[in-house]
């Protein structure tokens, strides 16, 4: 009695279907690493760009500074922060901090491409602080070594450049 085997025709075709399937697999699984990899961080940061526009501080007695803030590019942002130094001190804000008035932009409410909101910082001294916000924010109007950088969450990695001007009109 002879054993008989699959024949060669069929075996050659079961080799051809699981080397095809192995390369599926793998295929996807680089194509999904690579996509991971490009669009966190560097996607992000070559479709964002934002800038100051202008600050201004205690312009109608209300101790609140006043950012305008214009979206530049692709990348819809929310969640702004707010980094101020005077040269002395640096105070930082992320974007839950109660000081910040977002002008209701949020992660379902984004600021745009071409859009640009006011971004008001309260800088009104409470009984309940010892740190000096109003004192702060005058000095930010005087001080030759103030910067304003304003941060965000929808790409983190990206925040605008410093300004370093600050008026009271």
């Amino acid at each position: 009695m002879m054993k008989r085997g699959i024949s060669p025709v069929v075996s050659v075709v079961i080799l051809i279907a699981v080397s095809i399937s192995i390369g599926v697999i793998v295929s996807t699984w680089i194509t999904h690493l690579v996509e991971q990899e490009t669009s966190s961080s560097e996607l992000c940061a070559l479709n964002t760009l934002y800038n100051i526009e202008t600050a201004r501080f205690n312009i109608s007695a209300d101790n609140k500074l006043l950012l305008k803030i214009t979206n530049e590019n692709e990348k819809e942002l929310y969640g702004f922060g707010v980094i101020m130094d005077n040269g002395t001190e640096i105070l930082t804000m992320n974007s839950t901090n109660i000081r910040i008035d977002q002008s209701n932009i949020s992660s379902t409410n984004t600021l745009k491409r071409k859009q640009s909101i006011y971004l008001i910082v309260n800088m009104t001294n409470t009984t309940e602080e010892s740190f000096d916000y109003q004192g702060f924010g005058l000095s930010l109007t005087t001080s030759s070594n103030t910067q304003i950088i304003v941060t965000n969450e929808a790409c983190d990695s990206v925040a605008t450049d410093a300004i370093t001007s600050v008026s009271t009109s």
